[in-house]
Order: C-alpha cells, then structure tokens, then sequence
C-alpha cells in the first residue's frame, strides 16, 4: 500500500483482514442470507442489523418508497423490501457491489419492489425521484479522504476502501445537501454513524444547515465505539 495518503489506522486494518477472506461466503442478517462474492464488497453486519432493526420497530418501512444510498450489497434496501415497503432503491458507486447487490436482490426475491443503480450518491436518482422518496438512508463511512490521496492508494485496496472512506466527503454532503430535494411532503432522512465520526458529521451538518437528533445509540461492538442512528432536519 501506498503511504502518501492520510489512512485510517483501524480502517486499513480491517480492510487488509477483508482482503484476505476466502469468498464466496453468506451473512445473515434478520433471516436474509447476503452473498458476498467478491473481497470488494463490504459485508453487512451488526450496524446495518441495528439500522433495519430500528426502521422495522418503529413501523417506518410498510407502504413505503425507499432509497439507500451508498448501498453496498444492499441488505439494508433488501430487509426493508421483504418487510413490505412499496419501493426500495439503492446506489452504489462501486460496479462490484452493485453486481452484488444485484444478486442478493434475486436470491432473496424482491426483483420486484427492490433495484439497484450504479452511480455516486444521489446523482442516478436526481430529478426523477424528485418529492418521491419517503425515506432517505446512508451510512457514515468511518473517515474521508481527499480525491488526491485517494488516488494515492494502491489499485488493490481501492474499490473496497471506498466503504471506508467518503472521498471528499462527497456522499454524506450530497445526502445533506440535496437529500431534501428527493423527499416527499413527509418524507425523513436517516443516517448512521459512530462515535469514531460524529465530529466530522457536525462540522458538515453545520455547513449545510441541518440539524440532527439522535434516535437510536448503541455499543454494538462492546468496544466503547458508540453507533447512532440519527435523523437529519432542516434547521
């Protein structure tokens, strides 16, 4: 690995113990089974467990139009398609995770409520989705990097890495800048993060002039690396 870019200590471990997984393996999340075919793709795990945990107790997915943005293998956008939402759509900028996410759509037979888009952030929904989505979800990657050192690190780590790294911020900023565009007259904008990244979360939320509570906060690691599921609002 390259060594000229501001990494994360513990998100470069985690990446380099990722790449050396014997793939294809399964993950079970709320009884949906997620195929991970590739040492690329980010497998889901407790965080996305909390997440569609909290959204399926709080009866926030029944009827509902969907987008998970950043999706990687989707599982979030799939739990909440076989937990009767009318319309679950997810993007991802990485080819792999989208061909992914695809299958897991397939074996877990919600082509027809479920799909997935390949493209950074929001821009494959803008405006065609426009006051159409009633909830809004992403996930904090746990740090960013600016494009030069990102395209300072080595070819092997980089389509994986960009679960880790939200390059120049560029999805959370597109959630919190243009979420509202995409929500309808009662729609909501939900994203997680940890303690690990809530400075850099305030700092943008500052910025763009939205405000936050926090709505669901646990150690789910038992590590001391409190997770939070916040929603986001207009100040």
């Amino acid at each position: 690995m390259k060594t000229n870019a501001q990494t994360n200590p513990d998100a470069e471990a985690y990446i380099s113990e990722l790449l050396q997984k014997q793939v294809p393996y399964e993950v079970n999340i709320l009884e949906c089974i997620f195929k991970i075919n590739s040492v690329n793709i980010y497998p889901p795990g407790k965080l996305s467990q909390m997440f569609a945990k909290y959204l399926i107790d709080y009866n926030l997915v029944k009827n509902t139009t969907i987008v998970d943005a950043g999706a990687g293998c989707f599982a979030l956008g799939i739990i909440s398609a076989k937990c009767g939402a009318k319309l679950v759509i997810g993007t991802d900028i990485a080819e792999e995770a989208v061909l992914c996410a695809h299958e897991n759509i397939v074996n877990n037979t919600v082509e027809k409520n479920a799909s997935i888009l390949l493209g950074n952030g929001l821009d494959p929904l803008i405006p065609k989705y426009n006051r159409k989505i009633d909830l809004l979800l992403s996930g904090a990657p746990w740090d960013t990097l600016s494009s030069k050192e990102f395209n300072a690190l080595s070819d092997d780590r980089k389509s994986l890495s960009r679960a880790f790294y939200d390059v120049d911020n560029k999805l959370i900023a597109d959630v919190l800048s243009r979420g509202p565009l995409l929500l309808s007259p009662h729609g909501r904008i939900f994203i997680t993060a940890s303690k690990r990244t809530m400075a850099r979360l305030k700092k943008l939320c500052d910025f763009y002039k939205v405000k936050y509570q926090i709505v669901k906060q646990e150690d789910i690691h038992q590590d001391g690396n409190i997770h939070y599921i916040l929603e986001i609002m207009s100040k």
